[in-house]
């Protein structure tokens, strides 16, 4: 009788997925305290666990409303699925620059939001002019996007973040591969 045995391995491989839901168009600015509520399931089909690794931001700086500072917070908020902030999971302190990237580099954090997290910038330092975000002008199906009057639904912010997923990799084990394994 001759049983023929198959073996399945599985490796644990790491994944980047950005997430995004502004259209990367930005043409106007908003003011104060904003941020961006990120759904995971939006991005990940039935997201679990992640870890976030970076978060980009854009900001303009319009000469109607100078800038007394260029600090801001950065803040990662765990959220309810609301959209709500609920607890801060992490804070830092950075330098917005007008029409650049500001990254802010968070893989060595060890921050997992869990599936539904916001993203938030608080412009406090500032006392008159202040950091602000740049935002589309594509009117959003579901607003993601939040400043100090509420949901925004004219456009979205330009909070960008990407997040570290680990996905298994399934693999047959070849005849040989198999003879080297079972080898005494």
């Amino acid at each position: 009788m001759l049983i023929v045995l198959l073996i399945v391995l599985g490796t644990a491989m790491d994944e980047t997925v950005s997430m995004q839901y502004d259209d990367g168009s930005g043409v106007w600015m908003t003011t104060g305290y904003a941020g961006v509520w990120f759904h995971s399931e939006d991005f990940i089909p039935a997201a679990s666990d992640f870890q976030l690794e970076s978060v980009e931001l854009w900001f303009l700086h319009s000469s109607a409303y100078p800038w007394d500072t260029s600090q801001f917070k950065m803040e990662v908020w765990n959220s309810s699925g609301i959209g709500d902030p609920e607890v801060l999971l992490f804070q830092t302190l950075a330098a917005a620059q007008s029409y650049i990237p500001v990254e802010i580099e968070l893989s060595q954090q060890s921050i997992s939001p869990g599936e539904d997290f916001f993203l938030a910038v608080n412009t406090e330092f500032s006392s008159g002019g202040w950091p602000s975000l740049f935002m589309d002008a594509t009117p959003p199906v579901i607003p993601h996007s939040s400043g100090w009057a509420g949901w925004i639904t004219e456009g979205d912010l330009l909070v960008r973040c990407e997040v570290e997923i680990e996905t298994e990799s399934i693999s047959p084990l070849s005849w040989a591969g198999l003879k080297t394994l079972f080898r005494e």
